[in-house]
């Protein structure tokens, strides 16, 4: 289990003990992932149906989209920021369609 599924897993439990209403616990979770995997590096499995993961290097500014059909490619200068609002989505696929793909340079990785 990677520590990001760690600390989730906590702090979900948390939330539950202190009688978060679920709605709420969803957005701080929400939150709190997106924080956590700036910080720690980790991959985030989103739910997508032409996407799989997203991995993002707040120090290189560099974005990481695994694909459902195979291929990882490399985004540069992507600010935190974007990747915040990525995370926010409510639909990843369109999120990248409209904000990542075209707009910053890439490159096949995997």
């Amino acid at each position: 289990m990677t520590q990001t599924k760690q600390i989730m897993k906590v702090l979900t439990v948390s939330l539950f003990d202190e009688g978060i209403k679920p709605e709420v616990q969803g957005r701080l979770l929400s939150k709190w992932l997106t924080a956590i995997s700036v910080i720690l590096g980790d991959e985030v499995i989103v739910s997508s149906s032409n996407l799989e993961s997203i991995k993002f290097d707040g120090t290189a500014g560099e974005l990481f989209v695994r694909f459902k059909g195979g291929g990882v490619y490399k985004y540069a200068n992507v600010s935190v920021a974007l990747f915040e609002n990525f995370m926010d989505s409510p639909s990843k696929g369109k999120f990248f369609h409209a904000n990542v793909k075209g707009k910053f340079p890439y490159q096949k990785v995997g």
